[in-house]
């Protein structure tokens, strides 16, 4: 800067370059002393370098489409800044570039949101499939359990005249039995007594309507005696049947 400072339009160019720093990086301009010491060597700093606190705290992207701008109108030679028109023109390309690149990243952002949006419709899908399989597979399970209840059932139905064929099969064994002592005691004597002779004519009529009794007596009864039998073997093989 000259010293004394004079107003000229380059002084509001050097001013503007530290309002777009200020601007970029919320810092107030607080430049470094223009001169430092390595050692015993004395080095002269220039403007934008005075300003380092400022340019870290930039981004590179902010570094690369501001960065020269700012340098050109930090310039310590008045010269060699850009003039109003220059700094218009900059300014422009540079709200160009902006728009390009917020147009890309809008561009982006709608690709991304659509790519979302895809993604939760075929989540949504996916749920309401996965709710029909669950709601399918629930009735199913339903079925099995009232199909297993109604087998239990009649297992326990089967079980119950199971249980009467074996009581009913029992009894007609005791039918059975008693009928054949029956039978056996019917049966008339092999041996002929050697009474018989001596016996009256009363008696020996008396003993004929005994023997003719038996006898009438056990042909009715056989047909019953066979009846019986046939019952009990059927009944053996549907209790055998029904148990396996």
């Amino acid at each position: 800067l000259d010293v004394p400072p004079r107003y000229t339009e380059k002084l509001d160019v050097f001013s503007f370059g530290n309002c777009i720093a200020t601007t970029l990086t919320h810092e107030w301009p607080n430049p470094a002393h223009p001169i430092i010491y390595e050692g015993n060597q004395q080095q002269m700093l220039n403007e934008l370098e005075r300003r380092h606190h400022q340019i870290d705290l930039m981004s590179s992207g902010e570094k690369d489409m501001f960065l020269p701008l700012i340098k050109k109108c930090l310039e310590g030679d008045a010269a060699l800044r850009p003039s109003s028109v220059e700094l218009v023109s900059a300014m422009k390309q540079i709200e160009s570039t902006l728009q390009s690149t917020e147009s890309s990243a809008y561009s982006q952002a709608q690709q991304a949101m659509s790519q979302l949006s895809l993604a939760h419709q075929q989540k949504t899908q996916l749920q309401q499939q996965l709710e029909e399989e669950c709601q399918k597979h629930q009735i199913q399970l339903t079925q099995m359990q009232q199909e297993n209840t109604q087998l239990q059932q009649d297992n326990t139905q089967l079980q119950q005249e199971n249980t009467q064929l074996v009581e009913a099969n029992a009894k007609l064994y005791d039918d059975i039995a008693r009928l054949t002592g029956l039978i056996i005691r019917l049966q008339p004597n092999s041996i002929q007594p050697l009474t018989e002779p001596l016996l009256s004519n009363k008696q020996h009529q008396q003993q004929q309507e005994e023997k003719q009794n038996k006898t009438d007596l056990k042909e009715a009864i056989t047909p019953k005696l066979l009846k019986l039998r046939w019952k009990s073997e059927h009944l053996n093989i549907y209790v055998q049947w029904s148990c396996s």
